[in-house]
């Protein structure tokens, strides 16, 4: 029997009518080659729904009309059923941080088990690859989603950090690694009551795991078996500026002959000017200033990456790029001939929490703190920083003293798929070299910063 949520087809290869021309082109190449007609079926590839499989799943000769039969598994969604209604089942007993979700697998073919531990699914907005584990009772397969939820006993994190549920504890923004042992304090249901607690960052990296899961004793041997002991989905909430937020911009004019011609994943990402003029993209462009100059004679470029939620393109995302993307530079005397920058290439390697599931990279911003002793303009863009923005599909924010300047294209052209980078076939040809400033905001003096 097919696993469940693929569909067998099965075709002769290459003795039937289906391709006699694959039959004579391989027959004589498997022959000098010393090969049998198994090995022949093994390795001949074939197209099926506009998907190429370089060979089948398996092979096999039915002694009746001649030939080999080679066997192809396709993968077929509408095999795996649907979710029924979600019911919450209140906060995850043991865990910080984590609500239940259940709901019951309906009109499944097959395996019922199978298909619960590769259903995928969405909780509020939450996306999930699979359940995190499958309950199998009399009614039926359940799935069972821990949805991230800061009102089951997630303390308040300080100014730039956030929640994280990684490791369990209050981290930077910016991705730097949090230490190995955090101290919490949550409160329980007694809000009188205060509880404190050591958490140990390898065991709370390691809970998610099948053999170190809490809830492990509930998990059905279907499910266990199945490898779904751990939870499998991408979203980080967070505090302030570290969570998605709003943008002051209107919705995009959609085309009337076409309301649907630009919505959803279609949607052109919202502009620099847009995300200038918010107030809270403000305050972590000052914060990524203030930590350009990290001690009173260095300074280094600081920055990261922008998304937004294709359903809403106004709703936003900032990400930190770690420290060490860059190098510390002398903010006076700086070395000859030594360039400043970020690499801001790779987004996905980055260590820290990944944006909202679904958001997709629509800008990327960095600062230029090196001011007039670095040589040249430093509030411009460079024509690396040209290079880069036309070359990756997305505009680039410069934040200087003078404030911020966009440059590379307007917008990104589509909110669809990938999550990173769409790159871009237009190349730089020295359009918008000085790069546009926006807006009358301007950073303040940071701490550290030295001026000639």
């Amino acid at each position: 029997m097919a696993p469940q949520g693929a569909r067998a087809l099965v075709v002769s290869i290459p003795l039937v009518l289906l391709s006699l021309l694959a039959f004579f082109a391989l027959i004589p190449d498997a022959l000098a080659a010393g090969k049998d007609w198994k090995q022949a079926c093994m390795t001949t590839p074939i197209v099926i729904k506009g998907k190429t499989y370089n060979k089948p799943d398996k092979c096999n000769d039915p002694g009746w009309f001649g030939g080999q039969y080679g066997t192809w598994l396709a993968d077929d969604d509408t095999c795996k059923g649907y979710w029924d209604t979600l019911k919450d089942n209140g906060c995850v007993s043991g865990s910080i941080g984590r609500r239940e979700w259940s709901a019951k697998l309906l009109d499944v073919t097959g395996s019922w088990e199978y298909a619960c531990a590769h259903r995928d699914g969405v909780v509020g907005n939450e996306y999930f690859e699979k359940p995190t584990r499958c309950d199998k009772v009399i009614t039926g397969i359940w799935g069972v989603f821990h949805t991230q939820d800061t009102k089951c006993g997630v303390p308040p994190c300080p100014k730039g950090k956030a929640w994280n549920y990684g490791y369990g504890g209050c981290a930077s923004c910016d991705g730097t690694p949090p230490p190995k042992h955090t101290e919490l304090i949550f409160r329980g249901s007694n809000v009188g009551k205060l509880q404190k607690a050591s958490v140990a960052r390898n065991r709370n990296a390691n809970r998610n795991e099948a053999t170190q899961h809490k809830d492990k004793e509930v998990v059905s041997r279907d499910s266990a078996d199945a490898g779904l002991a751990h939870d499998v989905h991408v979203l980080e909430k967070r505090d302030k500026y570290c969570s998605a937020f709003l943008l002051n911009g209107t919705q995009p004019q959609y085309f009337p002959q076409n309301p649907n011609a630009w919505a959803g994943g279609a949607a052109e990402g919202p502009s620099v000017a847009e995300i200038a003029a918010s107030t809270i993209a403000q305050a972590a462009f000052q914060e990524a200033w203030n930590d350009s100059f990290n001690t009173p004679t260095t300074a280094r470029e600081t920055g990261g990456w922008i998304y937004a939620d294709p359903g809403n393109r106004n709703r936003i995302f900032i990400r930190r790029a770690p420290v060490d993307r860059s190098t510390p530079m002398n903010q006076l005397h700086p070395a000859p001939g030594v360039a400043a920058g970020i690499d801001l290439w790779n987004p996905e390697g980055a260590p820290g929490r990944p944006p909202p599931a679904g958001f997709v990279l629509v800008a990327t911003f960095h600062t230029h703190p090196m001011g007039p002793a670095y040589g040249g303009n430093a509030a411009n863009p460079s024509t690396a920083d040209h290079r880069n923005a036309w070359q990756r599909g997305v505009p680039g924010i410069v934040i200087n003293r003078r404030g911020i300047t966009g440059y590379g294209p307007a917008r990104r052209a589509q909110l669809n798929a990938p999550q990173g980078y769409p790159m871009s076939n237009e190349e730089y040809n020295g359009q918008g070299g000085e790069g546009t400033r926006y807006g009358t905001w301007t950073p303040t003096r940071a701490n550290n910063q030295q001026e000639p």
